[in-house]
């Protein structure tokens, strides 16, 4: 897995995507921070640096600034689906949208093209968001993950070999849970009988006041 959370810009994102893609196994997972932003003054595109943003909201001129910049990172997320039909990527709506990228097919998108993406801006994302970035629940994504207990491939597409295999395990989990509650409630049990047997012998005494003592004493203890 790796983590981009870089300069938070179009092309420098781009090119974080594309150096780390050449070294991702596959089952491997490349995470990009700040996929949805949700203001203008968040996505506020820059050509060096936040610095430049900061300018701006200090001399009012960047309207609905609340101190969180996310730049057009969104862009690379939508450059990598049109140009690579064979990634699966789609956007978690968490945390200013969290991008997720691994090979395997991905949803074709065909409706803007390179040229067209780099002359949008955040108005055209706000009316596109779903379609764009593949904006998904942090449920569906809990459903993703899962996934990867099969080795990164669906259920519903495994083999039926393997679906017995995955069955077979969840029957043992079971089994073995059960032998557990069965294996405490015979320790219980014997416990118990252990604290009869000792009870049984403090009445044995004759002596009523070390009697009283000592039951005292195991009733503390137990």
């Amino acid at each position: 897995m790796v983590f981009i959370d870089g300069l938070h810009t179009y092309e420098q994102t781009l090119r974080d995507i594309q150096n780390t893609l050449l070294l991702l196994n596959k089952n491997g997972l490349i995470i990009v921070h700040d996929c949805n932003p949700a203001s203008f003054a968040a996505a506020y595109p820059v050509k060096e640096s936040i610095y430049e943003v900061h300018k701006l909201a200090e001399n009012n001129e960047l309207k609905g600034w609340d101190g969180n910049w996310n730049g057009d990172t969104w862009k690379a997320l939508v450059h990598m689906r049109l140009i690579h039909p064979d990634l699966e990527i789609f956007t978690v709506d968490t945390d200013f949208g969290v991008g997720v990228i691994r090979k395997g097919k991905g949803i074709p998108l065909n409706d803007i093209s390179l040229h067209d993406l780099q002359l949008k801006d955040f108005y055209f994302l706000d009316a596109n968001r779903k379609k764009l970035i593949n904006l998904i629940s942090p449920e569906e994504y809990e459903s993703f993950l899962k996934s990867f207990q099969y080795g990164g491939t669906p259920y519903k597409y495994l083999d039926r070999s393997t679906k017995f295999r995955i069955f077979l395990s969840k029957i043992k989990k079971k089994l073995l849970s059960k032998k557990k509650i069965k294996n405490a409630y015979v320790s219980l049990c014997s416990k118990k009988r252990q604290l009869q047997e000792y009870l049984w012998q403090l009445k044995l005494r004759k002596s009523y006041f070390q009697y009283f003592t000592e039951v005292k004493t195991v009733c503390y203890f137990f």
